[in-house]
């Protein structure tokens, strides 16, 4: 599904997910992100991030076992 959007797209939708989860307070382009991000966790998709780069993925069991270890102290979060 991911091939489905370009990788331009794909970030777009990262950024989207990452904003509405830890900056989501009335920025520019504000109603936008939290839109898209809105779609796109319809749609399963889902954005890890590590401190590095977001990395979109599609949302699966699998992946929530990863998430679902990671600490809370260290406050990644587990569905941006």
């Amino acid at each position: 599904m991911l091939d489905e959007l370009s990788e331009r797209e794909q970030k777009e939708v990262a950024l989207a997910l990452l904003y509405s989860t830890w900056f989501a307070h009335g920025t520019a382009g504000h109603n936008s992100y939290m839109t898209l991000a809105k779609v796109a966790r319809q749609a399963g998709y889902r954005c890890k991030f590590d401190g590095e780069a977001p990395v979109l993925y599609r949302y699966d069991d699998s992946a929530d076992a990863v998430f679902e270890s990671q600490s809370d102290a260290a406050r990644s979060p587990k569905d941006a």
